[in-house]
């Protein structure tokens, strides 16, 4: 990056936020517990123009109780802020409809591939966004226990789907949580090529200890160590999230596989 047009004080700016970011995204805290106070319109205000991503921010008490069953969790009713970002090749099929073409495009696996990936880099940069200015946030991937039921619950027509959920608001200082042990960047990041370690439980050891006394808030208790978690949360599946193929095809996108010749 040609940076010789920047003065000094520039550079010395852009540094400093550049690190005030870095510590925001190394700081980050799940946040389902809140103070109550609404946002101000100007921090939720801040959605921009996305190609294959919409932004539902869900107001009425009826929609964010029926959202909060899905997820099985009470506090997403209770969150000042409960957006769901929408997977949408509506809006270019629409387009394509109203020019005269037929937007076929807009059913395959590589848009809603495209549309989903647009979903999640517009909530990571919410979440970045949201934390900047002090509010605590929480993913909520658990609208997908039953997407057939958040499609009726949020009307969405053909070829939109929802992707991720995510709840704001400023942090219950009484109820903020230690911060999370990280895994060993080692163990994630790579040169050239995938590696794996002889054991992957072996590997794991030191995060096991660093990550058994932390204290997961919602239950109230320690999460245990990795190694130990990993196989009874992969025992098995929400009953209906087997279902999540059939209801994207039921939202009109082609994720069938081709039938063999």
């Amino acid at each position: 990056m040609d940076t010789s047009h920047k003065t000094s004080e520039d550079m010395r700016l852009a540094d400093t936020a550049a690190a005030a970011t870095l510590r925001t995204q190394l700081n980050h805290r799940t946040i389902r517990d809140f103070d109550g106070r609404p946002l101000g319109e100007e921090l939720t205000a801040t959605s921009q123009g996305m190609q294959y991503a919409s932004i539902i921010r869900v107001q009425d008490p009826a929609r964010r109780q029926a959202i909060a069953e899905v997820c099985t969790q009470a506090y997403v009713a209770q969150a000042p802020e409960l957006w769901i970002f929408v997977a949408d090749t509506r809006r270019a099929w629409r387009v394509c409809q109203e020019q005269g073409g037929e937007g076929a495009g807009a059913r395959s696996y590589d848009a809603f591939n495209a549309a989903v990936a647009d979903c999640m880099i517009a909530a990571q940069n919410t979440v970045v966004a949201a934390e900047s200015h002090g509010l605590g946030t929480t993913y909520l991937g658990s609208i997908l226990n039953d997407a057939e039921r958040i499609c009726q619950v949020l009307e969405l027509p053909e070829l939109t789907f929802p992707v991720i959920g995510l709840i704001m608001g400023y942090p219950d200082p009484e109820r903020i949580p230690a911060l999370k042990p990280r895994m060993d960047a080692g163990l994630r990041v790579f040169t050239d090529r995938y590696q794996e370690p002889e054991s992957a439980v072996e590997s794991l050891r030191e995060y096991d200890a660093a990550i058994a006394p932390w204290v997961d808030i919602r239950y109230g208790k320690p999460v245990g160590p990795f190694t130990d978690y990993v196989p009874t949360r992969l025992s098995g599946s929400v009953a209906r999230r087997g279902r999540l193929l059939a209801a994207i095809g039921a939202q009109g996108f082609d994720v069938a596989l081709p039938a063999e010749e």
